[in-house]
């Protein structure tokens, strides 16, 4: 379920009354939410919620609050434990912060449940909220003329201004549902209300006109809505901009698409929409552009916009030898899409013979912006790349790390509904199953159809022996027909059950899929049958062809010609196919399949000539990197000491060469350098002494810092010094307290180790929560700092933080509080400030 409909929930919040008398981590509390700062709020919360001393009515006003910050925070489990206390039991919040909780939880039906009776109570607090949240929930539930119905009761008894608020959702449902005449009827009514901005309903009109199959008048309607003058209300235009492209792309003018996006994307490089607008700048660019089109030379300026991430170890702050240890990262939206519509543009106009290229741009949107909407995109489009290419290893872990990270219900039901097909294809029918069930679970509409369907072929498929499909139903029966027979083991039965499924349906939609599976499994046996392969593939439809991965049908084209099926097969008829074919596209390839298998069947010094004359001649820089590293991997595992060292000299080539792998090699051979030699004698010294010291002594928290220092620049190598480095910084904290200077230090150095530490509830994740609230510890008091160093390194990594999680209005707040103490980086705050508020339109009432 997309988790639009929380942020609807939440727009609004009824104002609290602050008693003077109110504790002080209450008034915290209050003023972290009101600035966005959930994790923050939630650390002052919970502090007054768990004092038994307090009245009641300010614990159960605290617990109220820690709820919707964790809700927030997307924590509902936790807030629905606290939503059970006997504290909060009567409040009148409690209802709906539960409701949203559920939603929250995946759980809708009880969501809707709860919160529909606080829609239609005029007397509740949130009632907006509920209405509108019941709606998008009863949307995700593909129940739109249910969420029509609760939108259409409540503006029959509300305020006016609530009332026009649910009839513009209603409209926009209309519109989206394509139901022409009810959608143009609301409009004549609301055109009445001069609250109603004209062009708020020339934009619904426009999506009607393309809607029904009018696009250049569409486009006429929307290209207006875009200009100064219009009173198109700012959350809007990015939208109406996505509408416009799609309507000029439909009316066949991709290049003015494509100029429209180009322009448009500059000018709003930090928009929610950016993959909207990459994936249509896709879809506009022509197949094979010439190296001067406006949209290619676009995407490589956008994809150097690399900055670098701060050094990774702490000294740098100080200055020394880590100052000068940077961190390239694709770490601002524009280029992590811009790297995503490269390689969906490279799947569909790269040479069939390999797909290094794509596989590398996604990899590299992967890894240099973890935890962004765009790396997960990348991670789940590898995913499924390996998966098309027929490598379920690989395809399996990369799924595995993909349901750990995503935080969005949908990309992680597709995760699983992937890892179920892998575990189908593997034969391993009760993980499948369970896959399924699990997608199943977290899915609607037909994808919910399709993943039981899938789930109730595995169950079948556990009993061995059963022929009876259990179905009446002439589709699932056909579908489970091929997945069954796409499911067996045995090459010469699969390829007889699919022989079957072609020949009793015929017309089939996926009747393609059918004889490319059937073409496999002809090679895929003892008894391979290569005319049978060519036949079927001879008979794929060139639109079916077009759709599947062009790897993997160029490395069946390949299995064809060299008769190979197994490692020993593959050698050989690669070496073979190098040799006819010198200097041909496909020739690289041929060369890295060698190379990996070479590599496979434990041949690790072959392995790496190969690989090495690959990467010196090849002209994809990706794909010569690759090759470089992969070289010097085979090296390391050749057991002989100059072949380690060697390596070393492999891996200073693939730095040297352009291409995505360059920053994690970088940042590999540092570490090593500086983990294996330096700072392992560096903690050995300061940890002696540190131990030698009275605690009273004066050095005692100068040896600690050093030490917690050392041992966390150990951290990328050995994560449990991480542990270590924190514990120092924690038990050096109580002696800071009247210290302003040391104690500003040491919650720097805090947040700087907690931001490089897993998150115990999300291995994936970092703990960048309690980092924030180290960072904005030091900005609570009201007096001024007696030191301004580490109190302003402290804010300003705060506000990055908040940047980075794209929370522009809690960046907002942090960046005037910053500002409000007069330090030497005042102007600069305030600067930032104002910025964030023009970039993203943030207007206080």
């Amino acid at each position: 379920m997309n988790a639009a409909w929380i942020q609807l929930a939440l727009l609004a919040g009824v104002a609290q009354v602050v008693a003077a008398s109110e504790p002080a981590a209450m008034r915290m509390g209050r003023a972290a939410l009101a600035g966005g700062l959930w994790e923050v709020a939630a650390h002052h919360f919970e502090s007054c919620a768990s004092d038994p001393g307090l009245p009641e009515s300010v614990r159960a006003e605290a617990t109220l609050r820690l709820t919707e910050s964790l809700i927030r925070e997307q924590r509902p489990r936790e807030a629905l434990e606290l939503l059970d206390q006997p504290v909060v039991a009567t409040h009148s919040e409690t209802i709906f912060w539960k409701g949203v909780a559920l939603a929250a939880s995946a759980k809708t039906r009880e969501a809707i449940e709860l919160l529909l009776p606080v829609a239609d109570d005029t007397h509740q607090p949130h009632r907006v909220e509920a209405a509108l949240t019941v709606a998008n929930l009863q949307l995700s539930l593909d129940d739109a003329d249910a969420a029509l119905s609760t939108l259409e009761r409540f503006a029959a008894n509300a305020t006016p201004a609530d009332a026009r608020r649910a009839s513009l959702q209603r409209l926009e449902l209309l519109v989206d549902l394509q139901r022409a005449a009810d959608a143009s009827a609301l409009m004549q009514s609301l055109a009445a209300d001069p609250e109603i901005p004209s062009a708020v309903l020339a934009w619904n009109d426009g999506r009607l006109l393309a809607a029904a199959g009018s696009p250049a008048e569409a486009a006429a309607k929307l290209r207006p809505l875009l200009d100064s003058g219009s009173r198109l209300p700012a959350r809007l235009q990015d939208r109406v901009a996505t509408d416009l492209a799609d309507a000029i792309i439909a009316a066949s003018q991709a290049q003015d698409a494509a100029g429209f996006l180009i322009g448009w994307i500059d000018k709003h490089p930090r928009s929610p929409e950016l993959g909207r607008w990459f994936a249509r700048l896709a879809r506009a660019m022509p197949e094979s552009p010439a190296a001067d089109d406006p949209a290619v030379e676009a995407l490589e300026r956008w994809t150097q916009r690399e900055t670098l991430r701060d050094p990774v170890l702490l000294g740098a702050d100080d200055g020394g030898a880590a100052a000068v240890w940077p961190r390239k990262s694709t770490n601002d939206a524009i280029a992590g899409h811009a790297l995503l519509c490269q390689a969906m543009h490279s799947l569909r106009s790269d040479s069939p013979v390999s797909l290094a290229r794509p596989r590398a741009l996604f990899r590299r949107a992967w890894l240099e912006s973890p935890g962004t909407d765009w790396s997960i995109e990348a991670l789940g489009r590898l995913a499924r790349l390996e998966f098309q290419s027929g490598d379920l290893p690989k395809a399996l872990l990369l799924l595995d790390v993909l349901r750990t990270s995503a935080a969005d219900p949908d990309t992680r039901a597709d995760a699983a509904f992937l890892t179920g097909e892998a575990a189908f294809l593997q034969g391993d029918f009760a993980s499948a199953k369970s896959s399924f069930e699990e997608a199943a679970a977290h899915m609607t509409g037909q994808r919910t159809r399709a993943a039981g369907l899938n789930a109730a072929m595995a169950a079948l498929l556990q009993t061995p022996g059963s022929s009876t499909i259990g179905s009446e139903d002439p589709a699932v029966i056909a579908d489970l027909m091929l997945e069954r027979a796409r499911s067996i083991n045995e090459p010469a039965a699969r390829r007889q059950a699919l022989d079957e499924f072609m020949r009793q349906h015929p017309d089939h939609p996926r009747i393609d899929e059918a004889r490319l599976a059937a073409a496999e499994a002809a090679l895929a046996g003892a008894q391979r049958d290569i005319p049978y392969a060519r036949i079927q593939l001879a008979g794929i439809g060139p639109q079916s062809a077009d759709a599947m991965p062009a790897t993997r049908l160029e490395l069946l084209q390949l299995r064809i010609e060299q008769m190979s099926g197994d490692d020993e097969a593959a050698i050989a008829k690669a070496r073979a196919f190098i040799e006819r074919h010198p200097g041909n596209d496909g020739t690289a390839g041929a060369m890295m399949i060698l190379g990996q298998a070479l590599f496979r069947r434990g041949d690790y010094n072959e392995a790496r000539l190969v690989l090495e004359k690959l990467a010196a001649t090849d002209a994809d820089p990706s794909r010569a990197q690759t090759a470089w590293l992969l070289a010097a991997r085979a090296a390391t595992l050749v057991p002989t000491k100059s072949s380690r060292q060697e390596a070393l000299g492999l891996f200073d080539k693939a730095l040297a060469v352009p291409g995505p792998v360059a920053p994690v090699a970088r940042l590999e051979k540092a570490r090593l350098m500086i983990d294996l030699d330096q700072l392992a004698a560096a903690e050995s010294f300061l940890r002696e002494w540190f131990a030698s010291l009275d605690p009273a002594d004066p050095m005692h928290v100068a040896a600690g810092l050093l030490l917690a220092e050392a041992i966390y620049a150990r951290g990328n190598s050995r994560p449990a010094s991480l542990d270590d480095a924190l514990a120092i910084h924690d038990a050096l904290l109580p002696k800071a307290r009247d210290k302003p200077a040391l104690l500003h230090r040491i919650q720097y150095l805090r947040g700087r180790t907690l931001e490089q530490m897993p998150d115990p509830q999300n291995p994936a994740a970092k703990r960048e929560r309690d980092a924030l609230i180290a960072y904005h510890s030091v900005l609570e008091p009201e007096t001024p700092p007696g030191e301004w160093h580490y109190f302003e390194l402290c804010g300003f990594r705060a506000l990055a933080l908040l940047e980075k999680a794209e929370r522009w209005q809690a960046a907002v707040e942090c960046a005037r509080k910053i500002a409000s103490f007069q330090g030497p980086r005042a102007t600069e705050a305030a600067e930032r400030a104002s910025q964030l508020e023009l970039e993203h339109m943030i207007w206080e009432d």
